[in-house]
């Protein structure tokens, strides 16, 4: 989404009253995620008071169309990471006990 003409709170202001039938669905959540992270380094996010917070949050729940605690959790990621996105999960992977010589014999052992 290309939204690089509101650079002023007053401007998001006046774009989330007018607007009504406006919303922002991407293929995958990796893209709403790198727009909200841009949004929140764009006007400075943490710096702001709380009134401003409250309409740069409007803003973002307006396109997005997350609920209001899921934007927690995201602003909550952004603030301690600096990014937001899917955490990866730690798999159990086994050891592995044989090499690919191994491998390779058991193969003609069994062919045989």
């Amino acid at each position: 989404m290309n939204d690089e003409n509101l650079t002023e709170l007053k401007q998001v202001q006046e774009f989330v009253n007018a607007s009504t039938a406006v919303s922002f669905r991407s293929a995958n959540p990796i893209e709403s995620y790198e727009w909200i992270a841009r949004t929140l380094k764009r006007f400075n996010y943490f710096n702001l008071s709380k009134k401003e917070k409250g309409i740069v949050r409007a803003y973002i729940k307006k396109i997005t169309k997350y609920s209001r605690a899921q934007l927690n959790r995201l602003f909550e990621q952004y603030r301690k990471n600096r990014w937001i996105g899917k955490k990866r999960k730690k798999r159990n992977c086994f050891i592995s006990i044989y090499t690919n010589e191994d491998i390779l014999l058991l193969a003609d052992t069994d062919d045989s």
